[in-house]
């Protein structure tokens, strides 16, 4: 992995929070959700975790990411979802995920922005064809430390 790859996966340790808004192929708006994510990376024994915790309408629900590098590419492994992100220069990194069940897979670039903000966009597919775009809001980096560590454990 280039020194400029590496630096482009620390920057994005620690803890973001964000707003979620979903629209279909018409524009309108199907969900709006907020989010925090903690993301953590441990190089010697290369992995990588992460842990979502969505607020929707009240309700709490939590999904959990486990990784590992391969070269610069992360291969990514959820209860739902496998894919690999990598980077594509020095600021963005493109995420390609499937879901487990179903035919729905999902392309995300995340580009950092100022210091501790990142912008990104999801495109949702269906058989190839495109269903609908999240945008991610208003995404910061609210600490440097995330709460769980590289195997995906909660701390404290």
């Amino acid at each position: 992995m280039e020194p400029w790859e590496r630096a482009l996966w620390e920057a994005h340790v620690g803890v973001w929070r964000s707003r979620y808004v979903l629209y279909d192929a018409s524009g309108n708006i199907l969900d709006r959700h907020e989010a925090r994510s903690d993301i953590a990376l441990d190089w010697v024994a290369n992995q990588y975790a992460q842990r979502n915790i969505y607020t929707r309408n009240g309700a709490v629900e939590v999904r959990r990411y486990a990784g590992r590098f391969e070269g610069s590419r992360l291969l990514i492994e959820g209860e739902q979802l496998t894919g690999a992100a990598w980077p594509v220069d020095r600021r963005v990194i493109l995420l390609h995920f499937r879901l487990k069940e179903g035919p729905t897979e999902t392309f995300e670039l995340i580009t950092l922005g100022d210091p501790g903000r990142r912008a990104r966009v999801m495109q949702h597919l269906v058989a190839g064809r495109m269903t609908g775009v999240t945008a991610v809001f208003d995404e910061e980096r609210i600490s440097s430390t995330p709460a769980i560590d590289a195997r995906g454990n909660d701390l404290a």
